[in-house]
């Protein structure tokens, strides 16, 4: 019976462990994406440039042409979409009522600008350019829900942080058991060792051993984790993996089990420096 709690014990503590890696990992690795990600949400932020009505096909592919080569303009990046477009889009949206009577929409173009213009004195200058040309009806800034975004991404990180500390501390409690549970097992031997004259070091070395067991296992079962959320990550949001940097990714991953590494062999210590502290009686009583 004590056997297969012990055995209970040492799997949950894998499986805990485990799990603290994963976050961690997670965590870590969306910190020095930071940026990256804050780059590609600015940049997929549409501006909007709405025409008036009496353009010719003409004038619309030369109002085109002078938006694209305005500083700041991802090239590749703008799209003209017609009224018409938007009328068969809105009515399949909403209902094929819209097709009768005039059509309420007008022909846009939409651009994105590169990171590094996206600074507030450029968007303002972008801005009062393109509604100074001739044929632009309003020009429309979308600007302000990035900080939505931002805000959005400061409090994920939050989250992962506040959920990667809450694993580590139950891992921890887990773990701490696990270990009472061997020391206890063998604390009358620890007792003999002292009495011989044994060394700490020497009396800790084989517990350190089986700790360094569970966080072997906790890696590898961590690192399977990590692996299989990679790869729904990588099917699920392709965009997301395109921006992931491999050196930051194997980075993480050994700041990861570092950490988890020093945290739980201070755990050990802490327990065994407990038991070697206390004399015969306080063990069993």
């Amino acid at each position: 019976m004590r056997e297969q709690k012990k055995n209970t014990g040492l799997f949950t503590s894998i499986l805990t462990l485990s799990i603290v890696v994963s976050i961690i990992f997670f965590y870590i690795l969306v910190l020095f994406h930071t940026q990256n990600i804050t780059k590609y949400f600015k940049e997929k932020i549409n501006f909007t440039v709405e025409l008036t009505n009496d353009l010719n096909d003409q004038s619309k592919t030369k109002l085109i042409n002078t938006i694209s080569k305005k500083e700041g303009v991802i090239q590749g990046s703008i799209q003209f979409i017609s009224k018409k477009e938007a009328l068969s889009f809105m009515s399949e949206q909403i209902g094929e009522i819209l097709l009768e009577g005039e059509n309420p929409f007008s022909d846009i173009i939409l651009f994105n600008v590169e990171e590094s213009y996206f600074e507030a004195d450029h968007i303002n200058l972008l801005e009062s350019e393109i509604e100074e040309l001739s044929g632009v009806d309003t020009f429309y800034n979308q600007t302000k829900n990035f900080g939505e975004i931002k805000s959005k991404l400061v409090y994920l990180q939050i989250a992962m942080l506040v959920l990667a500390l809450i694993f580590i501390f139950l891992g921890m409690i887990i773990l701490q058991n696990t270990i009472k549970a061997l020391i206890d097992k063998d604390k009358l031997l620890i007792k003999n060792m002292e009495f011989v004259g044994a060394k700490t070091s020497f009396i800790k070395r084989p517990f350190l051993r089986r700790t360094q067991w569970v966080l072997y296992r906790s890696y590898v079962l961590g690192l399977l984790l990590i692996l299989l959320s990679i790869f729904v990550l990588s099917q699920w949001m392709p965009w997301l993996w395109s921006h992931v940097k491999i050196e930051w990714l194997i980075s993480s991953a050994a700041i990861a089990v570092l950490l988890t590494m020093i945290v739980t062999r201070w755990s050990t210590h802490i327990q065994m420096d407990k038991y070697l502290s206390k004399n015969l009686y306080e063990l069993y009583y």
